[in-house]
């Protein structure tokens, strides 16, 4: 069932009359002004952008490892040497530990005092 052209066209008329935005008789036309609703999206946007900024600037300043030092061919025979259960590996192997260890510690320190 459709409407009759001269209907249609008052229907429309009337509609267009009263569309938001136009003058009508004895009103100035209404100006279009954001409303609360769309600081309700733009301040939380805002909010999650910096926050994304400030991850992204946190990640890129973080400090450089420390570098550790790689094991000593010495210390890796000696580690075998204790897996097989030679003779007198344990002895070996802590001495190439303690060597390590001292290696280790330096290169930490000296990373983490330059760092302060």
């Amino acid at each position: 069932m459709a409407l009759a052209p001269e209907r249609a066209e008052a229907v429309l008329r009337r509609v267009l009359e009263a569309a938001p935005g136009r003058p009508q008789a004895g009103r100035p036309a209404a100006r279009h002004r954001p409303g609360r609703a769309v600081w309700r999206w733009v301040v939380p946007a805002a909010a999650a952008c910096a926050a994304a900024a400030a991850l992204l600037l946190a990640v890129s300043l973080r400090a450089p490892s420390a570098g550790l030092p790689a094991p000593s061919r010495e210390l890796l025979r000696a580690q075998l040497a204790a897996a097989r259960g030679g003779p007198a590996a344990g002895a070996a192997l802590e001495k190439e530990m303690g060597a390590y260890r001292e290696r280790m510690y330096a290169t930490l320190g000296h990373r983490y005092r330059r760092g302060r």
